[in-house]
Formats: structure tokens, sequence, C-alpha cells
């Protein structure tokens, strides 16, 4: 049973006048029409399109291309499945069909874009009669970038209204304009200067006026980006409107958050119970004892901080530590704790003083940098936030990944690109973070550079992704990988380490044997340690090169047993490197942006937690593990 239908209303048009006198080819946008229209459905609506002759929407080839998709293949096939297949999109009634059979069965309306409504929907007057149904009713009513133009139909004179702005005479058109429904409305739309792009680089030809202006002659508050082609979505009392092909996503959210404010019901895509008052977590009410899996309540936000709606976590050897008590010396948790801290999702609610210039919007995609400082230490001041000595930390506390919401201040939430899957991202905040931090320490203390040799050693979690940095920021330093398990170094060789070395069962003499083997040379530069276990220590040591740079950025031990004379006198450096700051993130993401990092992930449901929290407890997981809802 459906939560009720939305109408998703297209264009016939083919064709649109250019200046000149010629035509222009043109159409719907086929991410405009089917990003919203299939969020809407997983939302539990069901979708009627309907057209004004009542035939299919023609989708223009510029936007048939995975580019509109964030050159993501397998979402833009889906989206070609999807259009072309699903019912949906195949009973295509008429405008005046819909007006016959009653419009109050609907809850909303929504009309893609593509410059293809300018032409027919722009002046139709059974698109006129809809809208104002919609407007009178105060329902939910969501146009998409040249979509907004639609509105137009709502006064008595759309047609002379459009012909005056052909014509080039604004003035005509503000008269035809007086007493418009949507006089004074704040929307958006297809700037002029995007305008521009798509008149120099498809249609080589110019439009007879802009949407911005044309809406202004109307009697509109229309904003627009100062930077095209970014994401806007502008919402005022009914009406949603998104500016660009961009703002799909966006404009998704909101449209079905309105809805579901409409009819009282809660988004499936969300979770689906009691109207967003109930959640699901994995909690841990007592050390020593696996997480309770449960529903909760649904978190409040405070006014600077989003609702983040969890898509995937990654489970750490932290977790484990911390359900078996390792942290209790240094910091005894009160209980509940809501486990997870590799967290990454879609913003779901953004409090009332997160400032405009965060640039967040609902339907963004978002990883959670961890480390909530107090803002004010000497250690916030500069950055290094997750150094804090008032620190908070997502999944060591009341708040966790390992659920379905959770409230993170503003300032620690950085967007994602929208192609990159939801888990791998996941582990970047953690995993693929804590390794980049600790490799630049080593860069910036000049350890590193041709001619030397770096060791990794253990490949975990962290291992995969720290022989990928050794390779990026070594500056061509040798990459050698350390570990026991064969499947763990295969990977460490598929990530480009220069040499792998199994440590099982061999004394460090007989390591430092084979190292010289594989180098020509028996210590190392540099280690960056991934596991911080107690033999890996030692045998790290007594590897390091006169004037070695040692990182540690595991944590499997707790203490470790080193001559100190070699230390001292080979004037060797040891480092600690605990986790990661915004900054860090950012680099980390922008890296990923770049296809330059890749994963190995072991994918498990929400249901699988202890599972895998005892799977990890004892080192038979090869990568990382990510829950994913």
């Amino acid at each position: 049973m459906t939560k009720g239908k939305v109408l998703v209303i297209g264009s016939n048009a083919t064709q649109i006048e250019v200046q000149g006198g010629g035509w222009g080819a043109t159409g719907q946008y086929l991410n405009e029409t089917v990003v919203p229209a299939m969020a809407v459905i997983e939302a539990g609506y069901a979708v009627v399109l309907a057209t004004p002759n009542g035939t299919k929407p023609h989708i223009d080839e510029a936007s048939d291309s995975a580019q509109h998709f964030e050159d993501d293949e397998a979402a833009y096939a889906r989206a070609k499945a999807f259009f072309a297949h699903d019912p949906a999109m195949n009973q295509v009634r008429t405008l005046r069909a819909v007006i016959e059979e009653g419009l109050d069965k609907y809850a909303g309306v929504f009309v893609p874009g593509g410059q293809a409504p300018v032409v027919d929907l722009m002046q139709d007057p059974d698109m006129g009669a809809i809208l104002r149904h919609f407007h009178e009713r105060a329902k939910p009513t969501a146009l998409l970038c040249h979509g907004p133009m639609a509105v137009v139909s709502t006064m008595p004179h759309a047609r002379e209204f459009r012909s005056a702005l052909i014509a080039g005479d604004v003035a005509t058109a503000k008269n035809w304009a007086e007493g418009w429904h949507y006089a004074g409305y704040k929307m958006t739309v297809f700037s002029n200067t995007e305008e521009k792009v798509v008149e120099d680089q498809i249609l080589h030809a110019k439009l007879y006026f802009n949407m911005v202006d044309a809406l202004q002659a109307a009697g509109g508050e229309v904003i627009t980006t100062t930077v095209d082609f970014e994401p806007n979505v502008i919402v005022d009392r009914e009406l949603i409107t998104g500016q660009n092909p961009r703002s799909d996503h966006p404009i998704a959210a909101k449209f079905v958050a309105a809805l579901d404010r409409a009819t009282g019901a809660a988004s499936s895509r969300a979770i689906g119970r009691d109207k967003e008052t109930q959640m699901k977590a994995a909690r841990m009410h007592e050390y020593g004892k696996p997480p309770v899996l449960e529903e909760v309540p649904v978190p409040d936000i405070q006014p600077d901080e989003i609702l983040v709606n969890v898509k995937a976590c990654g489970m750490c050897r932290s977790d484990v530590q911390l359900v078996d008590g390792y942290f209790r010396k240094y910091a005894d948790i009160p209980t509940p704790i809501t486990l997870g801290h590799e967290i990454t999702g879609i913003v779901h609610k953004i409090g009332g003083v997160v400032p405009k210039v965060a640039g967040f919007q609902e339907g963004d995609h978002v990883v959670v940098a961890p480390g909530w400082g107090d803002g004010v230490c000497r250690h916030c001041l500069v950055g290094n936030t997750h150094i804090c000595p008032n620190v908070r930390w997502p999944g060591f506390g009341p708040v966790g990944g390992f659920a379905e919401f959770i409230p993170v201040p503003a300032r620690y939430l950085v967007k994602a690109n929208r192609r990159l899957k939801f888990e791998e991202l996941a582990p970047l905040t953690d995993a693929g973070m804590t390794p980049f931090r600790g490799m630049k320490k080593l860069r910036d203390a000049g350890a590193l550079g041709p001619g030397r040799v770096i060791g990794v050693l253990g490949i975990g979690g962290l291992g995969g992704y720290a022989v990928q940095y050794a390779q990026l920021l070594g500056g061509g330093a040798k990459v050698v990988a350390f570990a026991r398990n064969p499947d763990k170094l295969a990977i460490a060789k598929n990530y480009g380490a220069d040499h792998i070395i199994n440590i099982k069962d061999k004394s460090s003499n007989d390591i430092a044997k084979e190292l010289s083997n594989a180098t020509g040379q028996a210590d190392l530069d540099a280690i960056i340690d991934c596991a911080g276990a107690e033999q890996m220590m030692q045998l790290g040591f007594s590897l390091l090169a006169i004037s070695g740079h040692y990182v540690d950025v595991g944590l499997v031990g707790d203490r470790v047993d080193i001559p100190l004379f070699p230390r001292v006198s080979r004037e060797q450096t040891f480092h600690g490197s605990y986790w990661g700051n915004n900054t860090d993130l950012t680099e980390v993401m922008a890296l990923a942006a770049k296809d330059k990092i890749r994963h190995t992930i072991k994918l498990f449901k929400f249901d699988e937690i202890n599972e895998n929290i005892d799977l990890l407890r004892t080192g038979d997981i090869v990568g990382r593990a990510v829950m994913k809802w």
C-alpha cells in the first residue's frame, strides 16, 4: 500500500524557438525526470506521469549520458532502464484526463526540466489549472531547472505573457502578469549564465528570453547561485524549486520531506516507522557483552547541527576494543554507547543556525569527520580538534554510526562526490584517513624520497590504504609491506607495494636478510605501523635505520618493550599519529574523487554487526568490514 499518489508532469516539446527564426532541439533532461521520480517511489508513493498530449516525454540528447549522474555508469544505466521500462514512466495520462479524474487524489506535483517546459507547459491552460489547484490547497509543488517556468501557466494570459517576452517587450509582459498567483514567492530557475553555456555549447544559438528575467518580470523573487551549476533549492511555502540539473537529488529530498509532512507519513528512505521518531541502533549496554540491536528514538538536533541519515558505517578494531574494555583505563565511557565511527550518509535535516555559507542542503552526500573539539583550546584553534582535551567522538558515546540517524555539528561534515559509493566513503573517515595523516608526518619529517625504503607493518583495514599513500606521498621511496596473512599481502602487492614479506614464524634477523635481498638494505628509513602490536613494534624498531622515523597508527597492543640505547644512539624518532582532522579528511576525499584510492570491502547488514565484531576480533576479515543500510 502506498502513502499516496504524486503527479509528475512532463513536456511533449522537442524543439524550442531561437533568435533568427530558427528552432533548436530540446526535451526533458533524463536525470531531472528520473532521480526525483525514483526517490518519490522509493519513499513509498505512487507516481502518475502526465503530459499535454498523453504521449511519453522526449529525453533531450544533451542529458543522455553518465555525466549527469556524476559519471556513475551504474546510476545512469538504472535511470535509463527506469525511464524505458518502469510502468510509472509508460502509463502516461493527458493533463486534461488527470483534471477530469480529480486532482484531490494527488499529494503533490513535480515538473522536471530541460528547456522543453518553456515551449508548452509555460503556456498550457491545463497546466495552469493543475498548479492553481495545488497552490490553493498548499500542496507540495516541486519544479526543477526550466520546470519552474510552468508556474507562468497559472496566469490568465500566460500565452500573451510569453509572446511579449519573445518580442522583447518586458513592460507589456509585466502587465499580462498582473495578479499572478506566485507573485512575491522566492524561487530559483536555470540562471542566465548557465543558459549561456547551453546556448554556446549545445544550441549554438540564443533563446529569445532568459528564465530568470521572465520570472522576475512575472513578479517572482528569483535567487540563483553565484557559481554556475552548483546545487540550489529554494523553498517558499508549498513551492519547491531547483536551479539546475545538479539540484536533482537535493530537490528530491526536499520534495519527499514535504510530501511526508503533508500526508503525515514517514519516509521509507529514512526509517519508515512511527513518523520518523524511532530508529534502529546498535548500542552497548555493558562492557564485555555484545551490543544490543534495538529501536531507540531518533535524536534531536541542536541549532548548529545537521541530522544525517546514515547510509554506511565501517567497522574498526577500536569497536572491538571498546566492547572488550580496552579504553576503560583511559576513558570510562558511560553506557549505553552507540557504536560506529566511520560514518557516511545523506543530509536529512539542517539546524536553524547552520550558516548558508556552509553550503549544505538536504540530500547532500556527506562524510562525518571524527574528533569534535570544544573549539577554544589551542589544539582546536590550529585545526587539530581530534586531540582536543575535551573531544567528543561519534561511536564512543550516545550517538554513533551503527544507527539510522546521527546528529553532527555542521562543521564536522564534509561533502562527498555523489558518484562515490557509500560503502567506500565510510572507511575513508578512519581507515583511509589515519594512515594518510601518519604518512604526511613521515613526509614532512624528511623520511621519504628517492633511495629510501619505507615499511608498512600490518595489512589490515589501515594497511591497504597505507601502501597506497606510501606510493602517492613517498617521493619515490621503495614500499615494503610486512604481514603474516598471504591474502592480505596479496592486496598490498596489488595496491602498489614494491616488495612483500611474510613475517610469520620468522626471526627479525631472517626478516632483515629478506629485506636486504629485496631492496639492497637490511633496514628501513621510515616505518608506518598499522598494527601497533607489541611483537610487531619490537620487529619494527629492530629494523629501523639510523636517523629513521617510526610512526604508529595501530592500537592492537597497549605497551611496548624496546631497548632504549639504539633509539638514542641512532637518533631515531617515534611519532604518535591519531586519527586525523578536517584538513586530512578533505584531502583524502579529494584523492578519492580523483579515483586515486582503491578499496577492499566486506559488506554486511545491520543485523550481522555482532557476527562481524567476532570476526574482527579474531583477525579473520580481509580489508575493511562495512555495514550498509
